[in-house]
């Protein structure tokens, strides 16, 4: 049974972590993470304060440190994506797994996403909008994710590859 002390404690962590939040906002992060603590001490069976302390963490580039908070936060919310997100980015940051990370930016596709827009970027397309003049397919976003897949760039980890047929590339 609750006291009602108790639901006045819960209430100060929902105080402390929501000005927590304010504090990161405002790029107080040692602030922040007081709060933070102070209110996962009195609730510990809030993720999101977990997951926050680990992005405070993060802000502040104690990745190991924020290893542990998502971890925590991960217990609580084992299918949460942006905690396995944000997990993952702090491997890869820390090179613990050796697993390179890319992110594929696809441009025009023709895919059924742009089939009510075939006439507007066909002319478009036609009048040089890309440096490769035609749309981009399925299969071109396909072969970039396997040659990222199978590992054929180790050493390019944490870049951007454009899948843009050069619409990107900058031109006068």
């Amino acid at each position: 049974m609750f006291e009602c002390d108790d639901f006045s404690s819960w209430d100060q962590a929902d105080q402390m972590a929501i000005m927590a939040f304010e504090m990161y906002e405002n790029g107080e992060m040692s602030m922040a993470l007081t709060q933070l603590q102070e209110a996962i001490e009195i609730n510990p069976s809030n993720s999101s304060w977990f997951f926050n302390k680990g992005l405070t963490l993060d802000a502040m580039e104690q990745f190991e440190e924020a290893i542990l908070a998502y971890n925590s936060a991960l217990e609580l919310s084992p299918d949460d994506p942006e905690i396995l997100n944000s997990l993952a980015v702090d491997y890869t940051r820390l090179g613990q797994y050796d697993i390179p990370v890319y992110e594929i930016r696809p441009g025009i596709i023709k895919t059924d996403m742009t089939a009510g827009v075939v006439e507007k970027y066909d002319r478009l397309i036609a009048e040089g909008l890309c440096i490769t003049r035609r749309w981009g397919l399925p299969g071109d976003v396909g072969q970039a994710a396997a040659a990222v897949a199978c590992r054929k760039w180790p050493y390019a980890t944490g870049q951007v590859v454009m899948v843009d047929g050069g619409l990107s590339v900058p031109r006068l």
